[in-house]
């Protein structure tokens, strides 16, 4: 038997215990209020959930029959088709969010469901609300037949740019988010050779105004190597990737040497081979693997 004093203390363990417990429980309370009241407060579009989306199957199918009236939003820019074989048309459209005939329209529901891709296709992204009046989306569709020939159109992807402020009175366009959804990624063409030429000559002649200490060609004869040096300044300055730093070194080098002495152009060819020959050994290695 425990004595008095020793139930006295007892039971006022007790009641520091329950009143904690009581305490917890009304902490928790008043923060699962304050989350219901957050996400009351919350609009529908920042949870990726339309407000035109329904939770009855009747007017799931009333809304499903109402999609052979779908056109695609915005003004149309451009409509092509493949070469060399049958394919349905593709049609690019363009909607300036700050006119004023989009406000409360069709346009801003279908964004939302669209731009829930962005969550599982992009890490960490971040959602832009589409009623920011400086946003311009561009929409890319697939025209095709149904199973009872009726004209539809597939989303391929989009583009979202955002018009930044530039003094004194202007805007610049910035791209925010652009996507390409997965049954359509892979299957572009590469990049023509007179688009790599193009590319080439612009980055030679910005190496060339930007850096002129290393990539003149007083300063590739010197270093008939590319340097490490070389290829941070021209990441740093002029933004670009050591492949292509390795392109506009080579024809930098190209371009300062002799092309009729043979000893200059066979060193010429021995650099080109053995850039390539490291690279075809890296991918051996790896299909090896």
């Amino acid at each position: 038997m425990l004595s008095t004093k020793e139930d006295q203390y007892q039971w006022k363990l007790k009641e520091e215990e329950i009143q904690k417990t009581k305490d917890e429980i009304g902490t928790r309370r008043k923060e699962l209020e304050a989350l219901n009241t957050a996400l009351s407060l919350m609009p529908a579009r920042s949870l990726f959930i339309s407000s035109s989306s329904s939770s009855s199957s009747s007017s799931t199918i009333s809304k499903l029959n109402n999609d052979n009236q779908y056109s695609p939003f915005g003004e149309l820019l451009f409509s092509c088709k493949l070469k060399g074989q049958e394919s349905s048309p593709f049609f690019i459209s363009r909607v300036n969010h700050n006119h004023d005939s989009l406000n409360h329209s069709k346009f801003f529901d279908w964004d939302i469901r669209l731009t829930a891709f962005l969550v599982f296709c992009i890490d960490n992204v971040s959602i832009i609300d589409n009623n920011n009046m400086n946003l311009i989306t561009y929409l890319i569709y697939q025209q095709y037949q149904n199973y009872n020939g009726q004209t539809r159109y597939a989303s391929i992807g989009f583009t979202t740019l955002h018009l930044y402020y530039a003094y004194p009175d202007k805007k610049r366009a910035r791209i925010s988010h652009i996507i390409v959804l997965p049954p359509y990624q892979r299957k572009a063409e590469n990049p023509t050779n007179g688009f790599i030429a193009l590319r080439d000559l612009v980055l030679l002649e910005l190496c060339h105004n930007l850096l002129p200490d290393l990539f003149s060609k007083e300063s590739i004869i010197k270093i008939t190597r590319l340097t490490q040096e070389m290829i941070n300044q021209a990441r740093d300055v002029c933004k670009l990737a050591k492949q292509q730093t390795r392109r506009v070194h080579e024809i930098c080098l190209l371009q300062s040497i002799n092309g009729d002495d043979k000893e200059q152009m066979k060193q010429f060819r021995l650099i080109v081979k053995r850039r390539l020959f490291v690279s075809l050994q890296i991918k051996y290695f790896f299909q090896l693997r």
